[in-house]
């Protein structure tokens, strides 16, 4: 079955040359490579945000936290920032480690990323 994305992609006159598309939706890394398209992954968190939790991932401190409300330091940072787990975003949460392992994939097999980012 073809996905309407698919369809849409084969009618496209002339055809893209790039797809913008958010982080979580890790199929289009896919879907782009089938029609020879750069697939973006545009993340709508700010660079501190996307720091934190890649540094998170690496690290992976907050495993060893047994309870949503004791405090840790976030790891590889310039000052010392303390959150608890139950602060950490959603796709921190080890129910759904194996779906945030295939967005972090299709991530690193994208092009390249848009961060939300100003000059201020």
């Amino acid at each position: 079955m073809q996905l309407p994305t698919e369809k849409l992609l084969e009618e496209m006159a002339p055809p893209p040359s790039c797809i913008i598309s958010e982080l979580c939706f890790e199929w289009m890394t896919d879907t782009a490579s089938k029609f020879n398209v750069p697939r973006i992954v545009c993340h709508l968190l700010s660079c501190f945000a996307l720091l934190c939790k890649h540094n998170l991932r690496i690290n992976k401190v907050h495993k060893n936290i047994t309870s949503n409300s004791e405090y840790f330091a976030i790891p590889g940072l310039p000052d010392q920032i303390e959150i608890t787990k139950a602060q950490l975003p959603e796709l921190m949460s080890e129910e759904i480690d194996a779906y945030a392992e295939k967005i972090w994939a299709a991530e690193m097999a994208s092009y390249g990323v848009i961060l939300n980012t100003f000059d201020e």
